[in-house]
């Protein structure tokens, strides 16, 4: 962002927007002292400043005695004829221009500046239209965190920065709602938390038993079957010793070959041949469980005796359970939502095996 002017509210954002009234009826506010040294370090830094206040009063006017801003209007309601007014007089686009406001007048001038920024206090609306509503409340040190914004100094964490939660984000918060909605019924699963734990039994007993794990897929599956691989021959969370998995989708000379000499409906099939014995575990990943190349995998490995384990999505599909012994079917038919959920389970398997098995048989090698 190209700021060069900061256009300020008053009371709010300067000051805590609260009026103090004592036993002679007499008015003050309060200020930051942080503040203070903010709005002179930004003037510093070659920042042009502006104040716009709604009032007209004996405090509003200390302020511009105060800090000098290069434009200062009291008294005024309409405060976005008196940014494009600013802009106009300084030479400064709008663009260039970042807004600081906090109530309902400050609405109209915050949708055209360039960058706005709101108080955690502010009413609801200021916050939907602001660019970043930050952390902390209006008079309370407001104005430094906007200092260290603006100079990229800032802690960019919740307490101290919080991006602007509803500005054109529908269409984002619907795709989040949608794939939440997955998660959730998955995690509600009582029958995916049972196969889960069978999953882990079956591999732990197969490693034990010097069986190896191959798992396969296509596309985005294939990529989650090769990851999973890496985690069981690599590590999880433990350094421990590697575990014997195999992704049947990362040789690219077989793959090929299978493909152009013979149909792409066997390249793991024919994996299966060559590389398995019975008790190997078989992993296949297909989010509409009618993957041709994964069914004859499937296949082939119960001809040998292979332990079958299919992660696919809602669809039923008659002929992979007549080949599979375990299959764990995501609730949905959106394709990103299936493959996420798959490398969750799968995230959650390779953690468990990897904790039960070097927790007993191997926590001393």
């Amino acid at each position: 962002m190209n700021i060069k002017l900061i256009v300020f509210d008053i009371d709010g954002v300067i000051t805590n927007g609260k009026l103090i009234v004592d036993e002679n009826a007499k008015e003050s506010k309060i200020i930051d002292f942080r503040d203070i040294d903010a709005i002179f370090e930004l003037k510093k830094e070659g920042y042009k400043t502006a104040f716009i206040t709604g009032e007209d009063s004996i405090i509003s006017r200390y302020f511009n005695d105060r800090f000098q801003p290069d434009y200062f209007y009291n008294a005024v309601k309409n405060k976005e004829e008196i940014l494009k007014k600013i802009s106009m007089l300084s030479g400064i686009q709008l663009k260039n221009i970042c807004y600081i406001g906090d109530g309902k007048y400050d609405i109209e001038p915050m949708k055209i500046a360039g960058y706005s920024i709101c108080p955690k206090n502010s009413v609801k609306e200021i916050k939907e239209v602001s660019d970043i509503t930050l952390g902390s409340n209006g008079g309370d040190g407001f104005i430094y965190d906007v200092k260290n914004l603006l100079l990229n100094k800032i802690n960019n964490n919740k307490e101290n920065f919080i991006k602007k939660e509803n500005k054109n984000f529908s269409n984002i918060e619907n795709l989040l709602k949608r794939h939440e909605d997955v998660f959730i019924e998955v995690s509600n699963s009582y029958e995916i938390k049972m196969q889960i734990e069978t999953i882990v039994d079956i591999i732990i007993g197969a490693l034990n038993n010097n069986n190896a794990i191959y798992t396969f897929g296509n596309g985005g599956s294939a990529a989650d079957a090769q990851h999973i691989a890496g985690e069981f021959v690599g590590r999880f969370f433990k350094e421990r010793k590697a575990l014997s998995c195999e992704a049947f989708t990362a040789n690219t000379t077989i793959i090929t070959a299978l493909g152009n000499d013979y149909t792409y409906d066997i390249v793991f099939s024919r994996q299966v041949e060559a590389k398995c014995k019975k008790g190997d575990v078989l992993i296949g990943l297909s989010t509409s469980g009618k993957s041709k190349n994964v069914l004859k995998a499937f296949e082939e490995g119960k001809k040998i005796g292979t332990v079958n384990i299919a992660l696919i999505g809602s669809k039923t599909n008659n002929v992979l359970d007549e080949f599979a012994d375990i299959i764990v079917k995501i609730p949905s038919d959106i394709t990103p939502a299936i493959q996420e959920m798959h490398m969750m389970i799968n995230h959650i398997i390779c953690q468990i095996v990897e904790e039960k098995i070097f927790n007993n048989k191997f926590e001393n090698n």
